[in-house]
């Protein structure tokens, strides 16, 4: 099959380019040449950032499917229940947050459009984070203070259905 001997002449050797292997194998039904691939990234012993790197560039829907299927059995079930407990702890980690909530005021805009999703995508966790920096710069006095609670009001618009509980939550908290 040309395509496995294209892929087997790239050499894949990053946890991205192994992963990537797998997806082609599985695609075209070459589950013996992609369980290689997995073996060889499991070998790997990624840390949970390389693993949430993975869930960020190939998405939930992949390690759903590898999850699932009894082919890679039970190493890929394996592998792809830590990729998505190491996707969901990383999109809530505090200092993460903060870096996002900090990238919504980067002047380029595919930062703050990726922070801005990435917020999104860390639910309710993120929301609270996002309230509590927009209570935090409302009690600034300066111009800065008061750009970056517009910033975060308009970033809480946007996230309308995911901010809503933790903002009334917030409303009716003594903090």
């Amino acid at each position: 099959d040309p395509v496995v001997l294209a892929i087997r002449e790239s050499n894949p050797q990053t946890p991205l380019e192994l992963l990537r292997a797998i997806q082609v194998m599985t695609n075209i039904k070459r589950l013996d040449e992609g369980q290689k691939y997995l073996s060889t990234l499991i070998a790997r012993k990624l840390n949970p950032q390389q693993m949430a790197a993975l869930q960020r560039r190939f998405g939930s829907g992949f390690f759903f499917k590898l999850l699932r299927n009894p082919d890679y059995a039970p190493a890929g079930a394996e592998f792809a229940q830590a990729v998505m407990k190491a996707s969901y702890e990383a999109a809530r980690d505090p200092a993460r947050l903060q870096q996002l909530i900090a990238n919504l005021s980067n002047p380029d805009r595919d930062v703050r459009a990726k922070a801005l999703v990435a917020i999104e995508n860390g639910r309710e966790p993120a929301v609270v984070a996002l309230i509590s920096a927009l209570a935090k710069s409302v009690q600034g006095t300066d111009p800065a203070a008061a750009k970056q609670a517009a910033t975060l009001r308009a970033a809480l618009i946007y996230l309308k259905r995911s901010a809503e509980q933790p903002m009334l939550a917030s409303m009716s908290s003594s903090d």
